[in-house]
């Protein structure tokens, strides 16, 4: 792994970190992603983990500015399949 990649995963873990939400039925990230490009630093609290590759972050409480963030080279379970749960809660807990 990069040094680049290691300190933007490290970014994103302290991120986690700081600000896990509790658990949501629907994915609400809905901010729009235009604008953004490949390997752009963003920064916001951790406000949705929705499974164990996939988290939403924001400045604001409102699910209208959350950004969703996919991880790169991650390859968890999806939340409805053998082992999403376990792999949710191994995020949020980072």
């Amino acid at each position: 792994m990069s040094v680049g990649r290691r300190a933007g995963l490290g970014i994103l873990c302290a991120a986690v970190v700081l600000g896990c939400a509790g658990p949501v039925q629907a994915d609400p990230c809905t901010a729009p992603v235009s604008g953004f490009r490949a390997g752009q630093v963003v920064a916001g609290k951790v406000r949705y983990v929705g499974d164990g590759d996939s988290l939403c972050i924001g400045r604001r409480k409102a699910p209208s500015t959350w950004l969703e963030i996919r991880l790169a080279n991650v390859d968890a379970a999806e939340l409805d399949t053998p082992g999403g749960k376990r792999a949710r809660r191994a995020l949020a807990q980072r």
